[in-house]
């Protein structure tokens, strides 16, 4: 069990695994399951820990186009392996990337001089 305190809209504000009489009397500290699913979202807002996998997918599209880039340039698998929708989506991305950085308006930090790093 965990000791949890709440603000006025009953929102968690504190987790503590201090025992009841441990904890300061003027404040108002309630007793929670460990497992309480609350309790775990709070803990990972407070650690910084992306609450969804979405707010990862962004970088993780980027490693991913970077890995198949990868097994293509090193005869691992053949760009027509890939599904044609998938190769549709990495040719638009390709060509979105080529024409960005042909018009200079983006600066990949990721890549040196089309190489991959």
């Amino acid at each position: 069990m965990v000791q949890i305190l709440r603000n006025m809209d009953q929102k968690i504000m504190a987790v503590s695994n201090a025992a009841t009489e441990d904890l300061p009397l003027s404040a108002n500290w309630q007793t929670s399951p460990d497992n309480d699913p609350e309790v775990a979202l709070f803990c990972k807002h407070i650690a910084g820990i992306p609450l969804t996998l979405e707010a990862t997918d962004l970088s993780m599209s980027r490693v991913l186009e970077d890995v198949i880039n990868l097994l293509i340039d090193r005869s691992l698998i053949r760009f027509t392996d890939l599904p044609v929708e998938a190769q549709a989506k990495l040719m638009d991305r390709r060509n979105t990337r080529s024409n960005m950085k042909r018009l200079q308006i983006m600066d990949d930090p990721d890549t040196n001089d089309g190489e991959v790093l």
